[in-house]
């Protein structure tokens, strides 16, 4: 995996993944940075694990270019939940209930995945509290 630097297209991805309309008129690669200084844009080579089921872990992940494949396994028995793509988000179940990985998650093409580190939603749940809690909110919707 390569950290990449956060460009116009990536900031228009997490705009519109994150729902930011009623915060920002617009999100730039400038704000961006500010707001997440802890997250990272990162490059990862087809078949690729980002996580793990059963790591522990509470980022949030977006998907700004290619595909992966979400796969549970219990016990013995295992299969495909889903296949996600530029746009969707990822590790919410992580990030708003015990910090376990419910899932694991593989590239299926080179990608290019967000990862919005749990330290820059805490940081804005204490210093930009809507902000925050619309984050929280969101993630706590799609779990």
């Amino acid at each position: 995996m390569e950290v990449l630097p956060i460009n116009e297209e990536c900031a228009r991805t997490l705009f519109a993944a994150l729902k930011l309309e009623g915060f920002f008129p617009e999100l730039t690669p400038i704000d961006a940075r500010m707001l997440f200084p802890r997250s990272a844009l990162e490059k990862y080579a087809a078949n690729s694990a980002v996580v793990n089921q059963g790591d522990a872990g509470r980022d949030l992940y977006i998907i700004h270019s290619g595909t992966v494949c979400v796969t549970q396994t219990f016990g013995s028995a295992g299969g495909q939940l889903s296949n996600l793509s530029a746009g969707d988000i990822f590790g919410e179940i992580g990030l708003v209930k015990d910090g376990i990985r419910r899932a694991t998650v593989l590239t299926t093409t080179d990608s290019l995945i967000f990862r919005l580190a749990f330290q820059d939603v805490q940081y804005l749940l204490k210093n930009n509290s809507k902000l925050g809690e619309h984050l929280q909110a969101l993630a706590t919707s799609r779990s």
